[in-house]
């Protein structure tokens, strides 16, 4: 019932290649009761587009973002000389308080961007072409959206590992963090070429490891971070061992479909687990060689 729905959706895309996905998208939930807002149709001048943004996703009940090459794309690994609005307009609306649910789905494949790549999305990969494929993912993501009203998170698809959501602690982790490129590059480097698999970062309390590791976290350089964990004093679920684990594949699988394939066919295989262990209290970064 359209009554059970948000009333204000925001949609998050790029022109250059979901324009016409965007179009039948919005007519199609705004018949199913929602009132969508995108920028196409509601950007007024001479007002500030910027501006107008911001006020739309701060009166957004959800937003939808729909995941391209163009929406994702960044000035760090791209030939473009900026990075995609898309990524600020999700960001904003993760980070800042209070912060708005945000449901991805899948229209073409890429690299669903750091800020939200641990969310699950809905597969809309072919919809464009196949109308029962449309129909079935419409309907998916109409359900998740009226269950954001009622306060349940938005359950798009079967997940066997689930990543730890470290998200908004690390952005007040990186708040005004400035400089120290030249350690990244470093870093970046030896990883490159070191014959050893791991590196160990080490300095006393109050050195800033947690802040360089969030910065890296959350900035993703070459896009080569496949994966982070965050040990926390106050979260018990991130200092046991096979939360460890399970958050680390889930964040590596959702890069790697190959990966994915691997982790499901070991889940489906008996292993051990270490019930209540507790895992070394060391924050975790999983990065790409080369």
């Amino acid at each position: 019932m359209p009554d059970q729905a948000p009333a204000n959706i925001f949609i998050s895309y790029g022109r250059r290649d979901a324009s016409d996905f965007v179009d039948r998208l919005a007519a199609d939930l705004t018949r199913a009761g929602f009132k969508v807002w995108r920028d196409a149709e509601n950007l007024k001048a001479p007002h500030s587009w910027e501006d107008q943004i911001v006020t739309a996703l701060k009166r957004s009940d959800a937003v939808v973002a729909v995941l391209t090459p163009h929406a994702v794309r960044s000035a760090a690994n791209s030939s473009s000389p900026d990075d995609s609005v898309c990524l600020d307009e999700l960001a904003f609306a993760r980070f800042s308080p209070p912060p708005t649910p945000i449901v991805p789905i899948l229209l073409q494949p890429c690299d669903p961007p750091f800020v939200i790549y641990r969310l699950n999305y809905i597969d809309f990969l072919g919809s464009q072409t196949d109308e029962v494929r449309y129909a079935a993912n419409l309907e998916k993501l109409i359900a998740a959206l009226r269950s954001l009203k009622s306060g349940q998170s938005a359950s798009l698809r079967r997940a066997r590992f689930e990543p730890l959501d470290f998200d908004l602690y690390l952005a007040s982790k990186t708040r005004d963090y400035v400089g120290r490129e030249w350690l990244v590059a470093e870093l970046l480097q030896y990883l490159s070429g070191a014959p050893a698999p791991a590196l160990l970062v080490v300095a006393e309390p109050g050195w800033g490891k947690t802040a360089f590791a969030a910065q890296l976290y959350r900035g993703n350089p070459d896009g080569r971070l496949l994966a982070a964990h965050f040990c926390r004093a106050d979260r018990s679920d991130t200092t046991d061992a096979d939360r460890f684990v399970d958050s680390l594949v889930a964040m590596v699988a959702a890069r790697s479909a190959d990966f994915a394939l691997a982790a499901e066919a070991a889940a489906d295989q008996e292993w051990p687990r270490k019930g209540r262990a507790r895992a070394p209290c060391r924050h975790t970064l999983v990065i790409r060689r080369g």
